[in-house]
């Protein structure tokens, strides 16, 4: 199996895994950034470091608009950080509890 060392972490990761950031949406990129300045286009990272990053972004996002981040919001959060899909039916059921 082959694998690869993140520039992130400096961990190996199976090259399945990979993620180049030239492949990055510009806002998680540049928000990777402000924790590893050192982090450049021909960078790579593991999907799950990716998936963190993202999973953070999103939070400190909602936390401007909102100012505090609602039951569904939170559920939301949790889903990426698992890399889960959250259904139709849980959404309603979040809705519902409001």
């Amino acid at each position: 199996m082959k694998i690869f060392k993140s520039n992130i972490s400096n961990k190996e990761y199976p090259e399945s895994e990979i993620i180049l950031a030239k492949n990055i949406r510009p806002s998680i990129f540049e928000y990777i950034k402000i924790e590893h300045p050192d982090f450049i286009k021909q960078s790579k990272i593991a999907i799950f470091e990716l998936n963190r990053y993202r999973q953070k972004y999103l939070e400190n996002y909602l936390l401007n608009e909102a100012g505090e981040l609602s039951k569904l919001e939170l559920d939301v959060l949790a889903s990426i950080e698992k890399q889960e899909l959250i259904t139709a039916n849980s959404l309603s059921k979040n809705e519902e509890a409001k």
